[in-house]
């Protein structure tokens, strides 16, 4: 019976998992209809072009059809974009965490206060191999320092 199964769907385009996202947009759109008062009437036609899909030979088309899909969700995400930035730097923020944009490394506040309290005697520098943050000394002029992470000298004015 699988092997009948895998004659029959040989050369169609069946379902093929997260690379389709037309596909599971069909699906998910259906199960959402589903239990709407007009729109019900939307969730059997979703489904049904769905399996048509599934169950097509033309290859070239469906592939179209995917394209298609992902340029206008494309053009969609791309008008969310800062709207998702702002609400991904107010989370980390309300979980506990600072965002730093000027490196994009995101700072526990326990780190941001360490820092806060040691601005004073200490600076802090990224190593230009690694870019690992290192904390030198203030006011002892040109150091020559040596990353204890990828073993990088450079020499840096504190």
């Amino acid at each position: 019976m699988r092997e009948a199964f895998q004659r029959f769907m040989a050369g169609r385009f069946g379902f093929q998992g997260w690379k389709d996202s037309f596909g599971i947009f069909l699906l998910f759109m259906a199960f959402a209809f589903l239990g709407t008062p007009f729109l019900w009437v939307l969730s059997p036609l979703m489904a049904g072009w769905e399996v048509i899909r599934m169950l097509s030979r033309n290859l070239p088309a469906r592939g179209a059809e995917e394209m298609q899909f992902r340029k206008i969700t494309g053009v969609v995400t791309g008008w969310l974009t800062p709207v998702w930035r702002l609400t991904g730097r107010v989370a980390a923020f309300l979980t506990g965490k600072v965002w730093r944009a000027s490196h994009k490394t995101v700072l526990t506040v326990r780190q941001t206060r360490t820092r806060i309290k040691e601005r004073k005697t200490h600076v802090f520098v990224n190593c230009p191999k690694c870019k690992n943050v290192l904390r030198l000394p203030k006011g002892k002029g040109r150091l020559s320092v040596t990353c204890p992470v990828c073993g990088n000298g450079f020499m840096k004015e504190t």
